[in-house]
């Protein structure tokens, strides 16, 4: 049902995971990427009905990148949140990205805190962070996390 909402979910994950071949990225852990970046915590307005995350490759090689989706508990080790690790392989100029709903027991819960991290090689790997009043893709004004927003935890 959720994916109703979400036809490009499917092709933009389809797109992404052809290109695997076996003992290629899928097998990586995020120790192997030089870089891992960091939306920063971020909280979830009243409005907000989806929060979209974006990575766009502007390298001009096929970049290996991993998103991570975590959840931050006051005074507990922050939690890795369903669907995990997603491992993408991105040609030049490709982009990718999921839509997540908020509330009714999906990975985004209105209360808390959240982090989005991107295992990259390349800083030209341009991750953003949207937060959507609607399932529609209508940013919430003040809520983007931009590209140069995400800070380098590891390089």
């Amino acid at each position: 049902m959720a994916n109703s909402f979400f036809p490009d979910r499917l092709i933009a994950i389809t797109l992404c995971v052809l290109p695997f071949l076996p003992g290629s990225i899928a097998a990586q852990n995020v120790d192997s990427f030089r870089m891992v970046l960091s939306s920063g915590p971020f909280g979830l307005p009243a409005e907000a009905n989806s929060v979209d995350w974006v990575v766009l490759n502007e390298s001009p090689d096929t970049q290996a990148i991993q998103v991570t989706i975590w959840r931050l508990s006051m005074g507990y080790p922050k939690a890795k949140l369903p669907p995990g690790t997603v491992t993408l392989r991105l040609s030049p100029g490709v982009s990718a990205h999921d839509a997540n709903p908020i509330g009714g027991g999906t990975t985004f819960q209105p209360g808390y805190y959240y982090e989005i991290t991107v295992a990259a090689n390349d800083r030209r790997v341009l991750p953003t962070v949207l937060v959507w009043s609607d399932r529609g893709a209508r940013s919430i004004p003040g809520t983007r996390i931009g590209p140069s927003d995400f800070v380098e935890l590891r390089q």
